[in-house]
């Protein structure tokens, strides 16, 4: 629902919408879950929140992080490049080059100067769509490192495109890991942040077919990347967000958010919860702050009896200001992203179910703002 916020001080922001989660999230922060002097009421399409004087910092925009900043993009397996796809991407190694390309006239490549190895690429118009060889190297060197390189070469080059097809070359390396680190490659490299961007320029990647086989396997493997990258996307939104933006108890339900999306079990720990833990490490690194900690578990368990368990534990300072007065200004630029490693796990989490990961998975992050030493 959109949001009205009128001060009773300020008359002119009054006709300002919001988003919901936004004013929520911003309220419940600014307040901590208790906003004394302030009205809400229902009007039947909105929700009127009433505050007895304004509060420097909050902003209209909407809340991104449980959705990735990238686009979705559909990887889909098929037998052969449909010919009313315009761009075909074909990687190839060097091997394959001295072989001959097939469509490629002979002696247009040694003369363009391409022979496959990595970081080569030639482009080439045929009149009906643009045919483009992607090097990768000698076919005895190929893993799936090298893939996953080749395929960031493809859509840091054509993201311009809705549409890509890509064929793999004929190497050792077994097909399902060569199709999960192609989606791998293209999805983490079509990444742009634009939350706070007016001019955002996104990739307009939306579709790449993979030519090799539309067999059930083929897609599984598509699939697996394609979730593997969602949960390193969602990890980058969380670090990518200032800390004046992701507090702690903004972190906290926004990982909230994820386990619901997900199906996971969820508990945080606010401070008087934490001072009854007694985890005193955690609440001396917040001292510093005027923002409170927090503590947060999340939980898979998978639908079969689990086979194992496994804890992931990530640190999330969501702003580093220790040793502000010897930090120089390019360096305070990185402080937000003191909160990797929770991010990190929060984005390992979100893709568990997706995965069909066996063992029971336990996963504790504490975000909290750090201010002095």
């Amino acid at each position: 629902y959109p949001v009205t916020l009128a001060f009773t001080d300020r008359p002119e922001r009054t006709a300002q919408t919001w988003d919901t989660t936004v004013v929520l999230e911003y309220w419940e922060s600014e307040f901590d879950g208790d906003a004394p002097n302030a009205a809400v009421t229902a009007d039947g399409v909105g929700v009127v929140v009433t505050l007895s004087e304004p509060r420097v910092g909050m902003s209209a925009r909407t809340d991104g992080a449980v959705t990735p900043n990238a686009g979705a993009i559909t990887f889909t397996a098929t037998r052969s490049i449909p010919k009313s796809t315009k761009v075909r991407v074909r990687i190839v190694t060097t091997d394959a080059v001295e072989a001959g390309v097939a469509g490629i006239p002979d002696g247009q490549l040694s003369s363009a100067g391409f022979s496959g190895k990595s970081g080569d690429t030639h482009v080439h118009p045929d009149g009906k769509r643009t045919e483009v060889l992607i090097g990768i190297g000698d076919a005895a060197d190929v893993d799936t490192d090298a893939v996953r390189r080749a395929a960031a070469a493809v859509g840091r080059r054509f993201g311009r495109y809705g549409k890509l097809g890509v064929e793999l070359p004929e190497t050792e390396l077994d097909g399902a890991a060569a199709r999960q680190a192609l989606v791998e490659g293209v999805a983490l490299s079509t990444y742009t942040f634009t939350t706070y961007k007016s001019d955002a320029k996104p990739s307009k990647l939306a579709t790449v077919e993979v030519a090799g086989g539309a067999g059930a396997k083929n897609q599984a493997a598509l699939d697996r990347g394609a979730a593997i990258a969602r949960g390193q996307l969602l990890a980058r939104d969380f670090v990518n967000e200032p800390g004046g933006v992701l507090t702690p108890a903004v972190f906290a339900r926004r990982a909230q958010a994820v386990a619901k999306e997900q199906g996971l079990a969820v508990k945080v720990w606010d401070e008087a919860a934490i001072k009854k833990g007694k985890l005193g490490g955690l609440l001396g690194v917040n001292r510093g702050s005027t923002q409170p900690p927090r503590f947060v578990e999340l939980t898979y368990t998978p639908k079969s009896k689990p086979k194992g368990t496994l804890a992931l534990i990530g640190k999330g300072i969501t702003f580093d200001a220790g040793g502000l007065s010897i930090k120089t200004g390019a360096g305070m630029m990185t402080m937000k992203c003191d909160m990797g490693g929770a991010a990190a796990v929060v984005g390992a989490m979100s893709v568990l179910k997706d995965l069909g990961v066996g063992c029971r998975v336990r996963e504790k992050a504490y975000p909290k703002w750090l201010v002095g030493g």
